[in-house]
């Protein structure tokens, strides 16, 4: 990590602006996001959940391997940037600070300070019941997605699919099944045709 941000001039910069205002701005997420997307092997990419899909995708799913999500990551950033303000003000007699409760910490029953790990659920439902394939000839009957009453997803190894949705294509602004003809696969127990 020091290495990264060592060797770049913008990435110094970045942690040099932690905590210069008591909430961090849009533009220092958009640099620290860059900063871990970089860490993570992505230079090119800018978005962090974009980066954990691509490699979730080639198969390492232990989460450790993964960096945070968005809603992770903008609460770590809320804690570093508002105890990176209070050591910048250290020399003041006195400090007005909002709560920081708002700043990737709350309170638990007991009324003790914990951190607020995530404001939203760690995935949605769908993705807990995950099914997917890598079907070579299209997906038919045989397709574990289509006997699963599942569309198939960005997560498919599959050719030429047949098994795609119109109305997530348009939500999604994207092909749900991308061009997948690479060899990984998420699951080995469907058949290759």
């Amino acid at each position: 990590m020091w290495k990264v941000a060592k060797t770049n001039e913008e990435y110094r910069s970045t942690f040099a602006n932690l905590g210069n205002e008591i909430n961090a701005s849009e533009e220092l997420k958009t640099q620290l996001q860059s900063f871990v997307c970089h860490l993570y092997g992505y230079k090119e990419y800018l978005e962090i959940n974009s980066v954990r899909f691509e490699i979730f995708k080639s198969g390492k799913y232990d989460e450790e391997l993964l960096p945070p999500n968005q809603d992770s990551f903008d609460q770590h950033i809320g804690r570093a940037n508002f105890q990176c303000f209070i050591w910048r003000h250290a020399t003041q007699a006195t400090l007005n600070l909002p709560s920081f409760c708002s700043h990737g910490w709350k309170l638990d029953e007991e009324g003790n300070v914990i951190i607020d790990w995530m404001t939203i659920p760690a995935a949605p439902d769908s993705v807990l019941e995950f099914v997917n394939c890598k079907c070579r000839k299209g997906c038919d009957s045989r397709c574990s997605c289509v006997k699963a009453s599942l569309k198939c997803s960005g997560l498919c190894a599959c050719d030429d699919c047949r098994n795609t949705s119109e109305e997530l294509d348009s939500i999604d602004g994207d092909s749900y099944c991308h061009d997948c003809s690479s060899d990984s696969s998420l699951s080995d127990s469907d058949e290759e045709y």
